[in-house]
């Protein structure tokens, strides 16, 4: 599934995960994150509840629907749970900027991300994506396009997936600039669930 989606593959890879359960109906996949990169928000919800770090791409998708009240109680519970385990500081980081975003503080979403550690993504091309896509709603987007550009250097590439975006037109949206040395016209990107 995985891999499917790090080249753009999302239909691929929402069929490889029929095909795991299938096979196996209680396997776990990554089928939310494939569905919400697809816009696929409710799918995705419906889909990630019990996992781990499934929170993160709920609260994506909640926020994608306009629904950032719900989004701001999954990302509260999260925190909850976080302090009762000990806290991962990086997962801390994640929850409270994204919480951030979805409360539309701009000021607190960048202060947050800017404090995330993003040298543990040098192996990980699909969390500099995401953690790029997270600094449009938070104000930053050329910080977005540079994290969304080095994670297309990296591999991760997801053509068509702006299709469904209702900002898709917006000239602030990173989405629609191009990236350097690529021939398509637009950055699998950001902007998916942003408010102007």
């Amino acid at each position: 599934m995985q891999a499917c989606r790090y080249v753009g593959l999302l239909d691929a890879s929402i069929a490889a995960h029929a095909r795991a359960r299938r096979l196996e109906p209680r396997i776990e996949t990554s089928v939310d994150n494939s569905l919400w990169m697809a816009g696929e928000y409710q799918r995705a919800i419906d889909a990630g509840p019990g996992k781990p770090f499934s929170e993160i791409t709920t609260a994506l998708c909640l926020v994608g629907l306009g629904r950032q009240t719900e989004a701001r109680a999954v990302l509260d519970g999260a925190l909850e749970n976080l302090d009762c385990q000990g806290g991962n500081p990086f997962l801390r980081q994640s929850f409270q900027a994204l919480r951030a975003v979805a409360e539309g503080d701009r000021a607190a979403a960048l202060a947050t991300l800017e404090q995330i550690d993003l040298d543990q993504a040098e192996s990980d091309p699909e969390f500099l994506y995401i953690i790029g896509v997270w600094f449009v709603p938070a104000g930053d987007a050329e910080r977005a396009l540079s994290l969304i550009e080095k994670a297309v250097r990296m591999g991760f590439f997801r053509p068509g997936v702006l299709r469904s975006c209702p900002r898709r037109r917006d000239p602030t949206n990173v989405a629609d600039r191009p990236v350097p040395g690529r021939s398509y016209s637009s950055t699998p990107a950001a902007g998916l669930f942003s408010r102007p």
